[in-house]
């Protein structure tokens, strides 16, 4: 009987234990599904929205995460409070600040690379020039949370970056320097052929320059490196921040870019993906487009598509399902052909019948860029604060 009655009691309890679990879990799965609501408020490429809920044994609900928005964490404590959540609030807001005063940097190498998570073996997402300019989100060992120009989002190892003050940034944006406008080249230790390398270079590399010699710029990488490039390979910032490109200067530069391998997550001469050929393109005329297809597809002046020939060179052309399901983007050259970078960078045809078209590309929308310049998601490097010394005009 003792031993019926023990048995009863263990049952009854595990019953009643499973059973606040279960309603512990509905509770935390509800809240999770509400947070995620507000969540798709913004896209997390371009900021941080990172939520976790648990609930401790006296009930208590707790938040941890990290999020770069202070608006969506007044959002969710406001909705827990609205419901009598009793919620423990553990989030960060990033900037974190283990970072101290070093929340900006410039990238070190021809190309850092962006990843997922804080490890080798994470996808890449994207890829930072030499010079590019830097917003530090958060530090993990050895690694960086960093946000581009373009607001896009990765983790990039210390190696490829000098860590600066938001002052020291400012002042970098007033100091003179040259981009570099060829697919690839060296820098060397002194002017002259046949000189050691210093370090290799890619289209896009920004970096500080002083007066030519001998048809050479001494230049100085953002870690104090410093060496020599030809003169003819390089552009002034001022007339790169500048430029007012028209549709035969993009398609000039593409066609730079011709036979370059596909590399998904790519930005730069080292391997590029579809939209990240588009926006480098772009890039070496002075202008800043958002990293992905999808993003890139909701700026610039909406183009009908009914007829091909009627696009213009540096037309954006996209590709997918649908106009809300976007996989693929190329350039126009016009008159129905594009340049785009699927397994390489190369020139086909919308026009069924030519030798180049691909049938399988279901072009699904298509934007103009170049009368667009300044608006959101098409902004001049003269009016990135990030880059140029003036006040914040164009939110990147």
């Amino acid at each position: 009987m003792i031993h019926f009655r023990t048995t009863y009691l263990l049952l009854c309890y595990w019953f009643c234990t499973v059973t606040a679990s279960l309603a512990q879990n509905a509770t935390i799965r509800s809240l999770q599904q509400q947070i995620h609501t507000i969540e798709q408020q913004w896209d997390k490429r371009e900021e941080v929205l990172e939520f976790q809920l648990h609930q401790t044994d006296n009930g208590q609900v707790v938040i941890n995460g990290q999020t770069t928005l202070p608006e969506a964490k007044k959002q969710i404590m406001q909705r827990m409070h609205e419901q009598g959540i009793d919620l423990i609030d553990s989030l960060r807001l990033l900037p974190e600040a283990a970072l101290g005063e070093h929340t900006r940097a410039l990238v070190t190498l021809s190309v850092a690379n962006l990843r997922a998570s804080p490890n080798h073996a994470s996808e890449l997402v994207s890829q930072a020039l030499m010079g590019t300019p830097l917003r530090l989100l958060d530090v993990h060992d050895n690694w960086y949370r960093v946000q581009t120009p373009d607001r896009y989002i990765g983790w990039t190892n210390a190696a490829a970056l000098h860590l600066m003050t938001p002052q020291a940034g400012e002042q970098w944006t007033q100091t003179s320097r040259c981009i570099f406008n060829q697919p690839v080249g060296h820098i060397v230790e002194h002017p002259r052929k046949n000189s050691p390398t210093v370090a290799d270079v890619v289209l896009g590399n920004l970096m500080q320059t002083v007066p030519a010699r001998r048809g050479y710029l001494k230049v100085t990488l953002p870690d104090g490196r410093c060496g020599y490039l030809k003169k003819k390979q390089c552009l002034p910032f001022e007339q790169w921040s500048r430029n007012v490109p028209h549709g035969s200067d993009i398609i000039a530069t593409a066609k730079q870019m011709n036979g370059f391998p596909y590399l998904w997550g790519g930005t730069s001469a080292k391997g590029i993906d579809c939209s990240g050929f588009v926006a480098m393109t772009y890039l070496a005329h002075g202008i800043v487009l958002r990293r992905d297809a999808s993003q890139q597809v909701q700026c610039g002046q909406r183009l009908a598509i009914d007829n091909p020939l009627l696009f213009e060179a540096g037309d954006l052309l996209f590709f997918g399902t649908c106009e809300q399901h976007v996989t693929h983007v190329g350039i126009s050259l016009g008159g129905g052909r594009f340049i785009h970078a699927s397994g390489r960078v190369h020139v086909s045809s919308l026009i069924a019948g030519d030798p180049d078209h691909v049938p399988d590309r279901h072009l699904v929308a298509a934007c103009r860029v170049l009368n667009a310049i300044g608006m959101p998601g098409i902004t001049p490097i003269s009016l990135h604060p990030w880059y140029t010394h003036r006040p914040n005009t164009v939110k990147p």
